[in-house]
């Protein structure tokens, strides 16, 4: 969508992320330079960038120009706070979201981090309804979905902190699939049902440790091969091998220099192509 605009509405953040997408899908066998594009980035420090902090100032810079680039990444949740325990609503406020954070701690499937997202979570000291006395009700915190993005992000949180060892990777075995059915997953029963499913079109991986590390991603592309992208290097790509590059090590192991999959891209099926 980007690469049909005319540069003469775009800024100079827009016009250089626009040729690098535009040498992305035409130019072949040449390696991309990012120089130019970094330069026009807003308080941009060149040190290591989290994946997940580079693509909300992505977001943030295109949004502030009133482009509806990023609305492929929009979804939208509602969050209730309900008295217990006859889940009356109390509250609620609905919230836009572009990239849905799961834990990973404990779990070894994608499917058992939606679980734990959308578990009710009890306000320990009780809530105050607005209006009234001071007077505190039991009542907890609760998730819903009320719209699905076209291009679901999902980041998988690896990493733990404790007081003696600070932040920590977490490189346990953890899986996710190729097709994901939004209706299948474990989501709260008020969530938004679909008559589509998702399609995985991306994955970011992270290799490297809590403090520091390196990423390339795994991709699939309009002729529907897939690629591992990394840096220069851009080679095919058997998606059989997927696990290994990007569900992480086992139950025991200690490296941190693991590689796992960080950000993981659903596209919907029903939609054709991706602009």
């Amino acid at each position: 969508q980007l690469i049909s605009y005319d540069t003469s509405q775009l800024t100079q953040f827009e016009v250089e992320l626009r040729n690098i997408l535009a040498q992305l899908r035409y130019v072949r066998e040449t390696v991309i330079s990012t120089a130019n594009f970094v330069d026009t980035i807003p308080n941009f420090e060149n040190v290591q960038q989290d994946a997940v902090e580079f693509m909300e100032s992505l977001r943030t810079n295109l949004d502030l120009e009133n482009h509806d680039f990023t609305d492929v990444f929009h979804g939208e949740i509602i969050k209730s706070i309900c008295s217990f325990p006859d889940g009356a609503v109390l509250n609620q406020v609905k919230e836009d979201f572009y990239i849905l954070p799961l834990l990973t701690k404990k779990f070894s499937q994608l499917d058992e981090a939606f679980k734990q997202y959308f578990i009710d979570d009890q306000i320990e000291d009780g809530y105050t309804i607005e209006g009234t006395s001071q007077e505190k009700v039991k009542a907890y915190h609760h998730k819903s979905i009320s719209k699905w993005p076209d291009c679901l992000a999902l980041q998988l949180q690896r990493w733990e902190y404790s007081k003696a060892t600070g932040d920590s990777k977490l490189v346990h075995c953890f899986g996710f699939p190729i097709e994901i059915n939004p209706n299948e997953l474990h989501c709260s029963k008020d969530t938004v049902r679909c008559d589509f499913k998702y399609h995985l079109v991306g994955v970011v991986i992270h290799q490297g440790t809590a403090e520091q590390g390196h990423y390339y991603a795994v991709v699939e592309g309009d002729d529907k091969e897939w690629y591992l992208c990394n840096d220069s290097s851009i080679i095919y790509f058997d998606i059989k091998e997927l696990p290994e590059f990007a569900f992480g090590g086992s139950e025991t192991s200690l490296d941190e220099d693991i590689s796992t999959a960080y950000l993981l891209f659903y596209f919907r099926e029903d939609i054709p192509n991706i602009n």
